[in-house]
């Protein structure tokens, strides 16, 4: 994502994100107005750089209230992932160093 780039919106939010937790390495490697522009990204179904299987798995996963992963990258190249849980009850910001996959 470039910084300076226009808010993103959306007229429907397909789910609910619950609480917003950032992985301990997010919190510090990553800039909030990216980490919160991906956000709004992913709770309005714009899942970044998913594949297309990924994207067939999100939509999927609106239906049955499990897993929805996104993935970004910032203005910077650095590669993060933004994951909503099963029953979509918490949205956590990870990168490679918190050692999540």
């Amino acid at each position: 994502m470039k910084k300076g780039k226009t808010r993103f919106q959306c007229r429907h939010v397909p789910f609910a994100m619950g609480p917003i937790q950032l992985g301990p390495n997010a919190s510090v490697l990553l800039d909030l107005q990216e980490v919160t522009d991906a956000l709004m990204r992913h709770v309005c179904g714009d899942w970044g750089e998913v594949d297309h299987q990924g994207r067939f798995a999100n939509q999927r996963a609106l239906r049955e209230r499990t897993e929805v992963v996104s993935k970004y990258r910032t203005a910077d190249d650095r590669e993060f992932w933004v994951i909503t849980d099963l029953g979509h009850r918490e949205t956590t910001v990870l990168v490679d160093e918190d050692d999540f996959l």
